[in-house]
């Protein structure tokens, strides 16, 4: 979803869509919940309107207002990082 240009509900392919080509390449899907996440579409995180497991969420601005870097990593990026 587009909140900073204005409100922008993707179709209701694309996010999977998305995930799809991500799964298929091994590309990291990166969701920013920072100015939609914390129940503001009425879920707590916008990605749960599609049922949709994301690699990186960043959700820092939704928690804390901007002071706080908070970041939700699935278990395969965090192994990821530990390896470089």
């Amino acid at each position: 979803m587009l909140k900073g240009g204005g409100c922008w509900v993707p179709p209701d392919n694309f996010i999977p869509g998305l995930k799809k080509l991500a799964d298929e390449y091994g590309w990291a899907l990166i969701y920013d919940e920072v100015l939609v996440g914390f129940g503001r579409t009425g879920k707590m995180w916008s990605i749960e309107h599609w049922n949709i497991d994301v690699d990186l969420m960043p959700i820092g601005k939704a928690l804390s207002g901007g002071l706080m870097h908070a970041w939700r990593l699935r278990m395969v990026l965090r192994e990821r990082f530990h390896k470089i």
